[in-house]
């Protein structure tokens, strides 16, 4: 394992503070490589009640000490929990990019259920 700013790493590259990149950051997602266990989504109540929040960071010597926006790992745990890794201390971390895309599609779905609903509806009442 390899740390940037931390001491203890506990991924393959764990880094401690911000990452800035001028390019794409990709993650293998063909799906030749894929094993498909389950086609899912979300539920639209699991989406809206997710808590978005702004926060600081407790750790004073972290990098951001600017106001953040997020959201809980806790939440995620029990809705996505394949979006959800604990580390050997206990701590979450969560993959936003997996959450953000799970509920995106999700939501879409439902519009689209209920968009389709309300055109029947108003063709019923023509």
């Amino acid at each position: 394992n390899v740390g940037i700013g931390i001491a203890t790493p506990s991924y393959k590259l764990h880094v401690s503070g911000s990452i800035y990149a001028t390019g794409a950051i990709t993650a293998l997602s063909d799906i030749k490589q894929k094993n498909i266990k389950e086609y899912m989504q979300l539920g639209i109540d699991e989406v809206a009640n997710a808590p978005v929040i702004k926060f600081t960071w407790k750790d004073p010597k972290a990098e951001d000490k600017g106001l953040q926006v997020g959201s809980i790992a806790q939440y995620w745990e029990k809705v996505l929990p394949e979006a959800v890794k604990r580390d050997k201390e206990g701590t979450l971390s969560m993959s936003y990019g997996v959450v953000a895309l799970v509920a995106a599609i999700s939501t879409a779905k439902k519009v689209r259920e209920l968009d389709e609903r309300v055109t029947k509806l108003e063709k019923i009442g023509r």
